[in-house]
């Protein structure tokens, strides 16, 4: 039966039903804390001080049997009642227990406040209640407020994080391997707080990443809280599970049943699907949002519909003091919607050290300016209005070459080392609502080493090769300062940023026929700021590799290409982002015609 609960992984809670981690005549009835039944529970006992530091935790098995099972209601009717003065009504189920309840409300909220004192961000949003009338394509979807409970249930869920956290102190005090919770994530101290505002929490969400399950302790950001064992649910989530057991196995024997290679092993097929299960849970509901506008006649909101007038002006000026030597000045301006941006120069210089082979050095040296797109902006969802424009100094030198002997082949090539300190730099990352939007980072420094060789060949009087590649050293470093002392992102490459990658190109052609290869590698790439190797903390190296055979055709009325490409050509498994694999192996079909208007009949 464990085998089956791990390959659930946790339970699932869907519009149109729910789908429970433990077979139900456990989960629902044998094990759930049904009121006036003797159950197996596991208890903490937990002190914590007036500014709510964890003073003691105290774990222990026991059977318990509850004297009432409250519902959020009942028991917000109650705390609204004391809140006003006025007494609960008698016939409210949770009245009985009104003073336990308002001295609960109070220690939770001593508890969250010490939370967000430590940079916690708590989202106050009621979700929607989705209704599901009638079966298959008459399916018809309603969507209902949802309850507000704004006491009863940050109750329950503070007294949750507490016993979570406070164990979490308990074990690590006798070194025992648990399963953590983190989120490694840099916040701005003003993000710290409760919010309730769709702007607020759409402009906080941005900045956070998914949390991550992993056996060594870490932070997790939006809880606040150094480190966080998951173990208040276990008949719903198979991580809070192994905690539980692992936690009474030390109570019972004095030694824990899994060590922290055992954890790590058993987190490999776990992580895959409790990730699984994670995307069921946040795409399936959004699916019946979306059906829902499309019933009311409206569309899924994607894309946007803003514009903008975009100019852009530069004045420039060459001298060549000597016939080796050219030096050259750009004076750039732009404007885009109402702003201007300042002035950009650029310097160009480039000097012919040999005229065998043509050797060539240059060197520039620019100020950046990029004004965020509308993408940026604007797109739904995602796009971010309060991002910053760009701005930085770039530095760049190489050298080139170029031999060849007419009418066989050519072979030129080049190598340039660049420099870039960049201010508020633009990058999009994962939320956790489940898609990207762009962030400025700070400060970055993008520097690197950038190779080309292109090779062009007659073999015969019709068949010719053309051979090119490039590689690139590209380094783009964190340079900020920390936003907060738990991060971690200082001195590290931004996530999603390939450190190294290369190309190679081949084409054949004979007559009007064409072969063409395509190749290419990207480095691992990370998915968290910290640069951490985890499970879900990096994207594997990959090579790609794509085929193309195409046709010219030339008509009377038009000249035609007929080009079928195989992408993918050895079906690689790869991810440019993570959770949302690239296609395999896969084929298109392309067509080109360029008509001869204007041309003279013969």
């Amino acid at each position: 039966m464990d085998k089956a609960v791990c390959r659930r992984g946790t339970s699932i809670y869907l519009p149109e039903g729910d789908s429970h981690m433990m077979p139900e005549a456990l989960g629902t009835d044998a094990f759930s804390l049904l009121a006036g039944q003797d159950r197996p529970a596991f208890c903490v006992r937990t002190r914590i001080s007036a500014a709510g530091e964890i003073l003691s935790c105290e774990p222990w098995a026991a059977r318990v049997r509850l004297a009432a099972n409250l519902t959020y209601d009942d028991t917000q009717a109650v705390l609204d009642a004391l809140a006003a003065g006025e007494a609960p009504q008698a016939d409210n189920p949770a009245a009985p227990w009104a003073t336990l309840l308002a001295c609960g409300n109070d220690f939770a909220r001593v508890w969250q406040k010490a939370r967000i004192a430590r940079g916690a961000v708590i989202m106050d949003r009621p979700d929607p209640s989705i209704v599901l009338e009638g079966e298959g394509a008459q399916t018809r979807v309603s969507i209902e407020p949802g309850h507000e409970t704004p006491d009863s249930q940050p109750l329950v869920a503070e007294m949750m994080i507490l016993a979570s956290a406070a164990v979490a102190q308990w074990a690590a005090e006798r070194e025992i391997p648990m399963l953590h919770r983190t989120q490694d994530v840099a916040l701005p101290r003003e993000y710290a707080g409760v919010w309730k505002e769709p702007q607020d929490m759409t402009r906080i969400m941005r900045a956070l990443i998914p949390s991550s399950l992993e056996v060594q302790a870490r932070p997790h950001a939006a809880l606040g809280l150094a480190r966080y064992t998951p173990m208040t649910s276990p008949l719903r989530r198979y991580p809070d599970l192994i905690n539980e057991a692992q936690l009474l196995h030390w109570l019972t024997h004095g030694t824990p049943r899994w060590d922290s290679e055992a954890l790590s092993t058993l987190l490999v097929s776990l992580n895959a699907v409790l990730d699984a299960a994670g995307q069921v849970q946040r795409f399936r509901p959004r699916y019946w949002k979306l059906l829902y506008f499309r019933q009311q006649g409206d569309k899924a909101v994607v894309g946007y519909d803003k514009g903008r007038i975009e100019l852009d002006g530069s004045l420039s000026a060459k001298w060549r003091p000597t016939e080796r030597l050219g030096l050259s000045i750009v004076v750039r301006e732009a404007m885009y919607g109402t702003s201007w941006s300042p002035v950009i120069p650029a310097f160009f210089a480039d000097c012919l050290l040999s005229r065998r082979g043509n050797v060539v050095a240059k060197a520039s040296v620019s100020r950046n300016y990029r004004f965020p797109t509308l993408n940026d902006l604007y797109f739904l969802p995602g796009g971010n209005p309060g991002l910053n424009s760009e701005q930085g100094v770039a530095y760049e030198a190489g050298l080139s070459f170029a031999v060849g002997k007419e009418g066989a082949y050519t072979l030129s090539g080049s190598a340039s080392w660049y420099d870039q300190h960049i201010d508020d730099w633009i990058l999009w990352l994962p939320t956790a609502k489940g898609f990207f939007s762009p962030v400025n980072i700070k400060k970055v420094h993008a520097y690197g080493v950038e190779i080309r060789a292109d090779l062009a060949a007659a073999l015969t009087r019709e068949l010719k090769i053309n051979l090119n590649g490039t590689f690139s050293w590209a380094p783009s470093i964190n340079e900020g300062e920390p936003m907060s002392p738990a991060d971690r992102s200082v001195g590290k490459q931004l996530p999603y940023e390939p450190e190294y990658s290369a190309t190679a190109t081949g084409r054949l052609s004979w007559r009007s026929w064409g072969l063409l290869y395509q190749f290419c590698y990207y480095s691992e790439r990370y998915t968290m700021s910290s640069n951490d190797i985890t499970l879900t903390g990096r994207l594997t190296p990959y090579l790609m590799s794509n085929l193309s055979l195409e046709k010219g055709l030339s008509l009377r009325w038009a000249d035609l290409t007929l080009k079928g490409t195989v992408n993918n050509l050895f079906n690689e498994e790869y991810l440019s982002v993570l959770s949302r694999p690239m296609p395999r192996m896969n084929a298109e079909f392309f067509i080109g015609i360029k008509p001869k208007w204007g041309t003279k009949k013969r």
